[in-house]
């Protein structure tokens, strides 16, 4: 990519240069802190921000969350065109140029932008990678997800202030660059999913219920073991004989298999908390929570324990493990399910329910048909989310190369998101 032709050191530890023609300023000299606020009429609908798309209106799971005009009287108004920071999670890129007229928490500051600023180079500006680095660095406090920049802090920090003709030509680049990336990753997501549609398409065909008397209770199929509670005393041990697994463990769960724990106890620590061994080749899974209902399972590559909020399954000797897995992903477990605010499985209809179990001959040649087409659609999902992710890490890249002047984009030719099109001879 074209460079400019000569540069200057600004003097800043996240920035090494920028064009020698460009400026710096501090933030108070082209924003100013806006007092509005909502009063007894709300202005607009309730507005957020977005790590990754700026300012945008909330949505409510419940109309119950939905507050009061009286409650937010004293929220802050946010107008089309101006600034809207959210200064503890700038570490998070949390704030953005606002295209909605709306209110949003008083903990947040909403600013005008000065004439000299181009408000679309702004919302690239702030919220580039390059400039997050530079607000981590000021940050202040105790946990992780609410450390804050000081109004000083911010008040006094360093914009990149090209001239405003050159500002547009940014602005409009990285606009037509980034809708273009966008569209390739929304591509792969809609890919993604679609992979995923037909693999659970065909993993009911193999493996739903097709000859009534092949039924058996899965009380018949396999016994069922409970998980033990985990007090934190025992909690980061990591060279034990047993892994200690935790609901959380099935989301890294390779190809089917839980392969990896955080924690791990002895057999003597097992029987003091009642954690039963669970032998290699058996099935884990959710019981209880929201992971109950995204039927995530796993079989244990080696003897483990785990905890209270999970549930084993050890196969009899008419069952394979790998069978009884995929059967358990196509059972639909909101019928048996005891409702409430944190669901959680009904064990009684759970042990009554029925699954086809073949002959294990029979299910070694269902595994091994299922089998070919679930390795090419896992092949595929591994592909399509390495291009997501190398897409997502080059747009960033291309938007802090732009707005600090690491490229003349005036001087760009083909287009990023071609580039990556033929870089990952991804086609969906």
């Amino acid at each position: 990519m074209r460079e400019y032709a000569e540069y200057q050191s600004p003097g800043l530890d996240f920035v090494e240069q920028i064009p020698a023609h460009w400026k710096m300023v501090p933030f108070r000299h082209v924003f100013t802190e806006s007092r509005e606020v909502n009063g007894k009429t709300p202005v607009g609908p309730m507005l957020s921000v977005s790590g990754y798309r700026g300012v945008e209106v909330k949505e409510y799971d419940s109309e119950n969350r939905r507050r009061t005009p009286e409650e937010v009287a004293s929220y802050r108004v946010v107008r089309p065109g101006q600034l809207a920071v959210n200064t503890m999670w700038l570490n998070y890129a949390g704030l953005g140029v606002s295209d909605f007229e709306g209110h949003m928490s008083p903990a947040y500051r909403a600013y005008n932008i000065s004439p000299s600023l181009e408000p679309r180079y702004v919302h690239h500006l702030l919220r580039s990678s390059t400039y997050v680095q530079g607000y981590t660095a000021l940050l202040t406090g105790i946990r992780p997800n609410s450390l804050q920049m000081s109004r000083d802090d911010l008040m006094n920090f360093p914009v990149i202030l090209p001239p405003l003709e050159e500002q547009r030509l940014i602005a409009d680049y990285l606009d037509r660059e980034t809708a273009e990336i966008d569209a390739f990753i929304m591509e792969l997501d809609r890919f993604m999913s679609l992979t995923e549609e037909r693999r659970n398409a065909a993993r009911s065909k193999f493996f739903s219920p097709s000859h009534a008397e092949n039924l058996l209770p899965i009380k018949r199929v396999a016994r069922l073991a409970g998980g033990a509670g985990f007090p934190p005393a025992y909690q980061g041990i990591t060279d034990e004989e047993l892994p200690f697994y935790k609901v959380g463990s099935l989301k890294s769960a390779e190809e089917g298999k839980l392969t990896y724990a955080s924690d791990s106890i002895s057999r003597s620590t097992a029987r003091s908390l009642g954690a039963e061994v669970l032998p290699a080749g058996s099935v884990v899974m959710a019981k209880i929570g929201a992971a109950l209902f995204l039927r995530r399972n796993a079989l244990l590559t080696k003897p483990g324990c785990i905890d209270n909020n999970m549930l084993g399954l050890i196969p009899a000797s008419l069952v394979d493990g790998r069978y009884l897995q995929e059967v358990l992903l196509t059972l639909d477990l909101t019928p048996i399910a005891n409702p409430g605010a944190v669901p959680s499985l009904n064990m009684r209809w759970f042990r009554e329910n029925k699954i086809e179990v073949p002959s294990l001959e029979v299910q070694n040649e269902v595994l091994a048909r299922f089998s070919e087409l679930d390795s090419a659609a896992r092949l595929a999902l591994a592909d399509a989310a390495k291009a997501k992710e190398l897409a997502q890490e080059r747009r960033s890249a291309l938007i802090s190369a732009a707005v600090t002047g690491q490229i003349d984009v005036a001087a760009q030719g083909v287009s990023t998101a071609e580039q990556l099109r033929d870089e990952l001879e991804v086609h969906v």
